[in-house]
């Protein structure tokens, strides 16, 4: 009962309240996920106390992260069909690995290899409607999911962690897309807004 409770409110405040399909500003399957942390009983343990082989299956992970070599399978016939935009997830995977450098007494390898980080790269953040549609900026984007999903992860919460990491890079797409094909319409106010300052010191 509470995923489909936490469903439905996710598809009414992010797709109904946003203006309907393919208008939502956040991943609602990321969002319905993190609204399960209202829940003690379903937050799940951080990444870094996970056991088992990752590849496979490990203990402790929730339905649909637990299996690598599964969602690899899905991921590569997505890229086959080109459904999945290089540009995101393979800067995405990157940055898992190299994050997990940085980790003091973390395995970049198995972090890279987690189902959950493989979910975010191939999966959340490749969803044509929440991520950016220029080149650079899904670059970027890939990048910065990379680093968030990997701390929410391994110091957090987990899976949901990693859909906290969706969240965050989401909002952080919307803004630089918007700053990024409004700059001209920026920096002119911007300009208009100096002189008004200016004037206003000399008079």
């Amino acid at each position: 009962w509470w995923a489909a409770l936490a469903g439905g409110a996710a598809a009414a405040a992010v797709k109904g309240l946003s203006g309907g399909l393919g208008r939502n500003p956040v991943n609602p399957a990321a969002l319905a996920r993190v609204l399960l942390l209202a829940l003690p009983a379903l937050r799940p343990a951080p990444m870094r106390m996970a056991e088992g082989n990752f590849l496979m299956a490990y203990l402790g992970g929730s339905l649909g992260e637990t299996s690598t070599l599964l969602l690899l399978a899905g991921a590569v016939y997505l890229m086959i069909r080109r459904l999945i935009p290089l540009r995101i997830t393979g800067p995405a995977l990157a940055a898992v690995f190299l994050t997990g450098l940085c980790i003091p007494g973390c395995d970049p390898l198995a972090v890279a290899a987690w189902g959950g980080s493989l979910l975010a790269a191939a999966f959340l953040a490749a969803d044509p409607v929440t991520s950016p549609m220029n080149g650079i900026l899904q670059i970027l984007y890939g990048l910065g999911t990379g680093v968030l999903c990997t701390l929410a992860a391994y110091y957090g919460f987990g899976i949901a962690g990693t859909c906290c990491g969706i969240l965050a890079v989401n909002l952080l797409g919307r803004l630089a897309e918007y700053k990024y094909y409004n700059m001209d319409a920026i920096v002119a106010r911007a300009l208009e807004r100096a002189d008004e300052i200016l004037a206003g010191w000399e008079a």
